[in-house]
């Protein structure tokens, strides 16, 4: 079974030297990395006192029979939305840190196994991609949902349809056109902000291809292909 992920990009706040998300964003103090799907996810421990809590990077997995075309009528003129979901998080990568805990002789519940808490969320895509827009706005993101749907807006109702085949019949390619980009903010007050991208192209079960690059600015500005 082939896994489709988005690009994901993370921007962090730089807090106390030694703080648990200073770690993160250096990539440091790894507890460890678990495989799922052919896809290493790292592993950071936070030290409750009483217990531990442990964060792990999120799946971002395109979902690809949420696939759908719909009319945006609050619009002049109108528009269509290319709409999708994205997976951040299941029980099955919970499992998997589970049986990493055991071989090192830690112990955690489940519910303090969770993904990296992403306080704000929003797509992005290739910035010479001219038959899709994305709305680049943050929106909170409080609840956080194990999925999330997102839409990218197409002029025309044919338009939508040939691009949503493009995503169902040539998934790879639809990817490396569009760069869809799932961009998450850890904000805590007022803070300066350092950049952390973790960037991927298809992954399939077998392989997964990731580097870091500096392509966010201060203010979540997109500035270039990944």
């Amino acid at each position: 079974m082939k896994v489709y992920i988005l690009a994901i990009t993370c921007i962090l706040p730089i807090l106390a030297q030694n703080s648990l998300w200073n770690a993160i964003v250096q990539k440091e103090q790894i507890l460890f990395d678990v495989d799922y799907n052919g896809r290493k996810f790292s592993v950071w421990k936070e030290d409750r006192g009483s217990f531990i809590r442990l964060y792990v990077t999120p799946l971002c997995e395109l979902m690809r029979d949420s696939l759908s075309c719909q009319e945006d009528t609050y619009t002049e003129p109108q528009r269509h939305i290319f709409m999708f979901k994205v997976r951040v998080w299941n029980d099955a990568i919970v499992q998997k840190v589970q049986e990493s805990l055991k071989v090192i002789g830690t112990e955690a519940s489940n519910s303090n196994i969770l993904p990296l808490p992403m306080q704000k969320i929003k797509l992005d895509i290739k910035p010479d991609v001219t038959a899709l827009y994305a709305d680049r706005s943050w929106r909170s993101n409080q609840d956080q949902p194990n999925v999330i749907q997102f839409g990218l807006y197409v002029k025309s109702s044919s338009s939508c349809e040939k691009i949503m085949n493009d995503a169902i019949y040539n998934i790879e390619g639809f990817i490396a056109k569009v760069r869809p980009v799932f961009e998450f903010s850890l904000t805590v007050g007022e803070q300066e902000y350092r950049n952390f991208s973790i960037t991927g192209n298809e992954v399939a079960s077998s392989s997964f291809y990731a580097k870091l690059n500096n392509s966010i600015d201060k203010d979540g500005t997109f500035l270039g292909d990944l």
